[in-house]
């Protein structure tokens, strides 16, 4: 019954929708709604099918046998074909320069053709970064939840010493609170100090790959920063023992040891691609062949440490509560500028690694064989 032809009529008391099969034409049935016998009506006569014979005669030169002309590409101001030449960038090397024979073995005509912006790696002003587009909004932010935060442990800290049971329940709470609200700031924070050091490697001066609002695709992306930085300060306490039993200052290997290790499992984490593999042949080898950029890192980054240290302690040691902002300001600076000489340490040493005349043989030797040679 399913499968069968069927066609629509009404009820005439109720005008409600029903169907039946021609076989069933005739009949009568008994309306679902209104409870009135109904007899079904005949089904509707189809139009007779035209008569093709009777149309008129076309003659074929009527109709364009020939192939489509094809249409002319459709030009959008501020795009380009793709099977334009990339137009040439007004930093670029000259051409003279880039179809020189190679003064040194190993380094192609390709590694001259990098901008200027990208072959500069240490020049610049440092400081004009934290008001790019995108980087000042991550400064402003990451300085209110740092205020917040330091501000919640201050308040805290002066309740827990009071002796009086309440104040040190509130303490309490106010501890716990500004514990969770670091947790979520880090998780918050992690995917965007990736998106600066990866740009950063890549030869980017500006920061364009932001992390989209997919939140759940990057949430676990602080975890990359958790493992390099926990390995460094167990092992950084191995070097506390050490120095301890030589007359060192407490918490004076566990500082040196977390300030020298963690970018070196930092690069590692990020080259082999998995957060739990902080071991990267090429970033430990890179400490002897690129020791220079190495040691410039290092200096740089302990002036950055040591600059937002000492304004921090002496901002709230003189100003108190009113220095919380001005301080997490800085050391959210600190920390911004850290990552991007960090992006700018990487960025040297792909580049070193890339000049290096085994990786240049190795890329020849994979590169496709033109269809000359091939024969």
């Amino acid at each position: 019954m399913a499968y069968q032809e069927h066609y629509p009529f009404q009820c005439p008391t109720c005008l409600t929708r029903l169907h039946a099969t021609p076989d069933q034409a005739g009949r009568e049935i008994t309306c679902p709604d209104c409870a009135k016998p109904i007899r079904i009506p005949p089904p509707p006569s189809k139009p007779a099918p035209a008569d093709w014979a009777d149309e008129p005669e076309v003659p074929p030169e009527t109709y364009d046998l020939r192939l489509p002309v094809k249409a002319p590409p459709v030009v959008v101001p501020g795009f380009r074909s793709a099977a334009e030449p990339p137009p040439r960038s007004p930093e670029a090397t000259p051409e003279a320069d880039v179809d020189a024979p190679p003064a040194n073995r190993g380094h192609t005509a390709s590694a001259r053709r990098l901008d200027r912006a990208t072959q500069r790696t240490w020049d610049g002003k440092p400081l004009g970064f934290l008001f790019y587009p995108g980087v000042k909004l991550c400064w402003l932010l990451s300085a209110g939840g740092l205020a917040a935060i330091l501000a919640l442990l201050g308040e805290g800290s002066q309740l827990i010493a009071v002796a009086d049971p309440r104040t040190y329940f509130l303490g309490m709470m106010y501890i716990a609170i500004s514990g969770l609200l670091g947790l979520f700031g880090f998780v918050i924070l992690a995917p965007y100090l990736l998106a600066i050091l990866h740009d950063t490697a890549a030869g980017c001066d500006r920061i364009e790959n932001w992390p989209d609002d997919v939140y759940h695709d990057w949430l676990l992306h602080g975890i990359h920063f958790v493992v390099p930085a926990a390995l460094a300060v167990l092992l950084g306490q191995g070097l506390d023992l050490l120095l301890a039993r030589a007359g060192a200052p407490a918490w004076l290997g566990v500082g040196l040891g977390t300030f020298l290790l963690f970018p070196i499992l930092l690069l590692s984490v990020l080259e082999t691609g998995s957060p739990f593999v902080p071991w990267s042949p090429p970033v430990w080898r890179s400490l002897v062949a690129d020791w220079p950029a190495w040691a410039l890192f290092y200096g740089t980054a302990s002036i950055v440490v040591a600059v937002s240290g000492v304004v921090t302690w002496y901002g709230l040691a003189l100003a108190g509560s009113w220095g919380v902002l001005p301080a997490s300001a800085v050391v959210a600076a600190a920390v911004l500028l850290y990552v991007r000489l960090l992006g700018r340490l990487a960025r040297h040493g792909a580049r070193r690694a890339d000049d290096h005349p085994a990786a240049t043989d190795r890329a020849r030797a994979q590169a496709p064989l033109p269809p000359e040679t091939r024969e």
